[in-house]
């Protein structure tokens, strides 16, 4: 069950968004990859010391993010763009 999603850029290691509420041994952080992580917080390595000391998994999905071609790049935008245009997906 995931019970919180933080959207966050360049935050630091001990901030008190990331450790509100988390009990040691029984939650644990997931992200989609390394660069998600890295983009997240001031240093991915700070943050798994901090979790290691509090007894918090962090774990990484693991799978290679997709390699888009120019054809995806203008689906995924053509999509993006059209729902304020009325545009349902089909």
């Amino acid at each position: 069950m995931i019970s919180r999603e933080l959207l966050v850029r360049g935050l630091r290691p001990d901030h008190c968004a990331l450790w509100d509420g988390v009990r040691p041994g029984l939650d644990l952080f997931v992200a989609p990859s390394r660069r998600v992580l890295e983009s997240a917080l001031a240093s991915v390595e700070e943050f798994t010391a901090e979790c290691a000391r509090r007894g918090v998994r962090v774990e990484t999905v693991g799978h290679a993010e997709p390699a888009y071609d120019a054809a995806m790049k203008a689906c995924v935008h053509r999509r993006l763009s059209m729902p304020t245009a009325g545009y349902d997906g089909r």
